[in-house]
């Protein structure tokens, strides 16, 4: 008989395209059991891997995952398209806190197609089990607007009371 994996959390800081695939068959082997998950992608040495990095990192049988904690460090419209392929492989899951890592630099950064289906997937999904989404900002933007510019982006986040936006940059110190 298998001993079940205990293994509940994993972070992965920086995936580059030469690991994705070996981050991939772990978070497969771990299974279901997978509570809470930190993952990172760079994509400034290989921008192609952004439209195939699902290929590689498949979440959908992590079906106890609570938590998804996502570095995105790279918001150009090319390099965003990883993020909604992630969250649409966890679209069953009961999650509960999204923890959105970004370097938020202008709020114009927000407005794009590919951050327009990540709030429809916010909107969609996890309305009844999201008890909050974490915005940890790390640009040089400064609070007041960073605040302003994601509450206008997930409005119904706000309405909800979930959405909460953290001071991490190391600009505003």
């Amino acid at each position: 008989m298998p001993i079940p994996p205990t293994l509940r959390s994993v972070a992965f800081q920086r995936v580059m395209l030469a690991d994705a695939q070996l981050v991939g068959i772990f978070l497969t082997k771990l299974g279901p059991g997978l509570r809470n998950l930190r993952i990172g992608c760079r994509f400034d040495k290989d921008p192609a891997m952004t439209k195939c990095l699902n290929r590689h990192i498949d979440l959908s049988r992590n079906e106890e995952l609570r938590s998804l904690h996502l570095v995105i460090a790279d918001l150009q419209d090319y390099l965003m398209p990883w993020v909604p392929a992630i969250l649409s492989q966890v679209k069953h899951v009961h999650l509960r806190r999204l923890t959105p890592e970004i370097w938020l630099h202008n709020g114009r950064q927000l407005v794009s197609d590919v951050w327009d289906e990540i709030v429809a997937l916010l909107d969609k999904e996890w309305v009844d089990t999201m008890h909050e989404v974490v915005i940890m900002h790390r640009g040089d933007l400064c609070m007041k607007y960073t605040n302003a510019w994601w509450a206008w982006r997930f409005p119904s986040l706000v309405e909800r009371r979930v959405l909460r936006v953290q001071d991490r940059s190391p600009f505003l110190k």
